[in-house]
């Protein structure tokens, strides 16, 4: 308990990036190019938000960056197949 609320502040900010994310998809889905474009710039908050917070809590490593950019893509690429389906 005594970690998670020393990093609130930080899920707190995962949340709010990840619910505007959704929010702004939603309200633009029936234009597609957009709706990628929502994600990509959701997930690339996700990746500059984690790798800055493992830089300020001084634990960034190779292995961290690549999670992070690892499941970035395995979540565009889920988004996109289950948006584009079988249509491509």
């Amino acid at each position: 308990m005594k970690k998670f609320l020393k990093h609130f502040g930080y899920y707190s900010s995962m949340i709010l990036i990840f619910t505007l994310g959704f929010l702004a998809s939603t309200v633009s889905y029936p234009n597609l190019p957009l709706v990628f474009t929502v994600l990509i710039l959701t997930v690339v908050f996700y990746v500059i938000w984690g790798i800055a917070h493992h830089k300020i809590n001084h634990d960034l490593s190779t292995k961290i960056l690549l999670e992070y950019l690892l499941i970035g893509f395995l979540g565009i690429s889920i988004i996109f197949f289950i948006i584009v389906g079988g249509k491509v």
